[in-house]
């Protein structure tokens, strides 16, 4: 039994952060999640 996934689409303001802003901070935010569990 085969299960669908979801379909997301991110839609992205004309103002605001840049797409490669937005890309950049999730990165720092994935990273400082990583190191902070090699601490615990």
């Amino acid at each position: 039994m085969k299960k669908e996934l979801p379909v997301v689409r991110c839609v992205f303001p004309e103002s605001g952060p840049s797409l490669s802003a937005l890309l950049e901070e999730s990165f720092r935010l994935y990273l400082l999640r990583i190191l902070m569990e090699e601490r615990s």
